[in-house]
């Protein structure tokens, strides 16, 4: 179930959190465990970082408020959302669409899921303001 309310209650905590993924990411099953730190001032990014990696992450439905991602039964019981993991460029950024990480915030954990059902609106190109 992804929730509106976990995600607001998410945006609104000055983040620092640690978060457990069982599988691990994509291309990076063995590392579980990451840090989530939150957003600079104005800006919409978020990092999610292991000792040896970094992914720079958002809410993507700030960036794509039409993205109805068809996520079937979900690993959690408790409410949940999602984030996407994102490529920054010099003057634009492209936003995975296709592998979002659902995150429940209540155990801090989380999952990358994989939505195969719509593959040419995976990747949203956005001009860096």
């Amino acid at each position: 179930m992804i929730s509106a309310l976990a995600l607001n209650r998410f945006k609104r905590i000055s983040l620092e959190a640690s978060l457990t993924f069982e599988s691990g990411l994509y291309a990076f099953e063995e590392h579980r465990h990451f840090s989530l730190t939150g957003r600079q001032k104005e800006s919409p990014f978020l990092r999610l970082t292991h000792s040896k990696l970094q992914f720079i992450v958002m809410d993507p439905f700030e960036a794509c408020p039409d993205y109805e991602p068809h996520l079937g039964e979900t690993p959690f019981q408790k409410p949940a959302f999602l984030l996407a993991i994102v490529c920054l460029q010099q003057d634009h950024y492209t936003i995975n669409l296709a592998a979002p990480l659902l995150i429940e915030w209540e155990q801090r954990r989380g999952r990358q899921l994989l939505i195969p059902d719509e593959p040419n609106e995976f990747l949203i190109d956005k001009h860096r303001s």
